[in-house]
């Protein structure tokens, strides 16, 4: 153990002394007179590990697409939404299959970004006999609930 009594963290070795052990470049510049150096250090340390913690899971809660979409509440939107009368899974309707959705965003990173905008926006669209149209602004219950369109959004790119 240390002289300062702050544990010797990763190893009980006579030729290291202070709070880091055997890991010399961890090993803070303590003066020789303070007695809470290492607590100091130790406490820092501890601080910047849930920091770091914290940040780390915020970020995965927010990152997009990182679950897996709920299938059935996302087809239930579809279907109260009518979309599933342009749109279905697999085949060509008068609106492109879910499948070619997600392939034509596949990789993109602006792919949530970009059906968000074309569902929420009433962009117009083109249909195969040549007519444009505004695609249907998709709705929620409760209303402007996100998450219920994010799981959407999420679905069709899963396809």
């Amino acid at each position: 153990m240390a002289s300062n009594n702050c544990p010797n963290l990763f190893a009980d070795n006579a030729k290291t002394k202070g709070c880091i052990g055997i890991i010399p470049a961890l090993r803070p510049k303590f003066s020789r007179n303070s007695s809470n150096d290492c607590e100091v250090f130790m406490k820092s340390t501890l601080l910047s590990m849930l920091t770091t913690t914290a940040v780390s899971a915020l970020l995965a809660a927010l990152a997009p697409a990182a679950h897996a979409a709920d299938a059935e509440a996302a087809k239930a939107l579809a279907r109260q939404n009518k979309c599933l009368n342009c749109h279905a899974v697999e085949k060509e309707k008068e609106g492109p299959s879910y499948k070619k959705v997600a392939e034509r965003y596949r990789g993109k990173s602006d792919a949530e970004a970009s059906i968000l905008k074309h569902i929420s926006l009433g962009k117009k669209v083109k249909f195969p006999d040549g007519h444009e149209e505004e695609h249907k602004i998709v709705k929620t219950t409760p209303a402007d609930d996100h998450d219920q369109v994010k799981n959407l959004i999420a679905w069709i790119l899963e396809q």
